[in-house]
């Protein structure tokens, strides 16, 4: 196994050359992979790549070590098992409590998550959570 360092040189793609060229290691991720490299040829920091971009290799280390749910399956997974034939109309006026089933005019179906303070509450909507007013 490789122990990489700053300042060692190493292999990665260039995505301003758009190639694999020779780089020198600006930082070292926490999985011990090299996170910031500099392209030796161009002199672009960008993050580490050990391959080009759709060869079918997960290239980067924070690709492969963060799998984070994207909005839509967050809210998949929120009205999974929940009554949505009859959800409550939003408005500013509407005071709502955690876990109900609201009807937005731009937004469509949510799921109220969180209730804030001043008056607001956390909303997530298939395209991604908003912060909306209520109670007023």
């Amino acid at each position: 196994m490789v122990v990489y360092r700053a300042g060692m040189d190493t292999d990665a793609y260039c995505g301003k050359c758009k190639m694999i060229l020779a780089h020198v290691i600006h930082a070292v991720g926490a999985t011990g992979k090299p996170a910031r490299v500099e392209c030796k040829t161009c002199g672009a920091i960008h993050g580490y790549r050990a391959a080009a971009p759709g060869s079918g290799k997960t290239t980067t280390t924070k690709r492969a070590s963060t799998a984070r749910k994207s909005p839509e399956t967050i809210f998949e997974e929120l009205i999974a098992g929940r009554d949505i034939s009859q959800p409550t109309r939003y408005t500013i006026r509407e005071e709502f409590e955690a876990e109900t089933v609201v009807d937005h005019k731009k937004f469509g179906l949510g799921v109220v998550t969180k209730i804030m303070a001043d008056q607001k509450i956390e909303v997530t909507f298939r395209e991604g959570v908003k912060v909306l007013i209520h109670g007023r």
